[in-house]
């Protein structure tokens, strides 16, 4: 979904301080685990889907509302509304569908995605 969701985010405008895939790392940065790297990149991807949410409410006012599950044993995207109008919270059930995620990134990931959706 990271590739599908990078592309709809351009499409629709979204222009990012967060560069997801660099051309190369710079050796001064000591990066040279993998382990590290991914966590890197992956730390990289999340501010990016944060900046993504950031401008949803900023340019179109859709927030995305993700809860624990339990005592945080998941997360649920529990839905996505417009902040001054409830017209768009009709076009996406979200909570109909109870789909749970391991990770808030997961679950932000999957709310950028179906708000870019609402606003296509």
């Amino acid at each position: 979904m990271k590739k599908e969701l990078i592309e709809l985010a351009k499409k629709e405008g979204f222009e990012s301080n967060v560069h997801i895939y660099p051309r190369c790392f710079n050796a001064h940065i000591g990066l040279f685990d993998v382990d590290k790297l991914n966590n890197f990149h992956d730390t990289k991807y999340y501010l990016w889907l944060c900046e993504l949410q950031k401008w949803l409410i900023y340019e179109y006012k859709l927030h995305i509302y993700i809860v624990p599950i339990g005592s945080y044993k998941g997360w649920h995207l529990a839905n996505i509304r417009h902040l001054t109008l409830d017209l768009l919270a009709d076009k996406i059930d979200i909570g109909a569908k109870k789909e749970s995620f391991k990770s808030y990134e997961q679950a932000l990931e999957k709310g950028c995605f179906e708000a870019l959706k609402i606003i296509k």
